[in-house]
């Protein structure tokens, strides 16, 4: 299993707040299953952030680019305090 930490920029998320993530491995078209959880980059207390709504598009190639597999992934902060993160990304290799 390959794992790519720190992914995508630091962001923060408020209390409550959904995002929404998208991400490709170029030039690899698809890479099969791929796994994301929050990178907490924070020390905090009763902070949770939920990993839910994966799913996986192909966008169409343009000229001689060929189509792209799209992953999403939606990350949900349950806790009552803003928090800084990113994410982590594996996939069996």
């Amino acid at each position: 299993m390959a794992l790519f930490r720190n992914v995508g920029p630091l962001t923060t998320i408020a209390a409550g707040a959904t995002h929404f993530w998208t991400y490709s491995f170029t030039p690899i078209a698809d890479i099969g299953v791929a796994c994301v959880t929050p990178n907490l980059l924070e020390e905090a207390a009763n902070i949770e952030l939920i990993a839910f709504d994966f799913g996986v598009s192909l966008t169409l190639g343009q000229g001689e680019n060929p189509a792209l597999t799209v992953y999403e992934v939606s990350i949900r902060n349950s806790g009552a305090f803003p928090i800084s993160y990113n994410l982590n990304v594996g996939f069996l290799s």
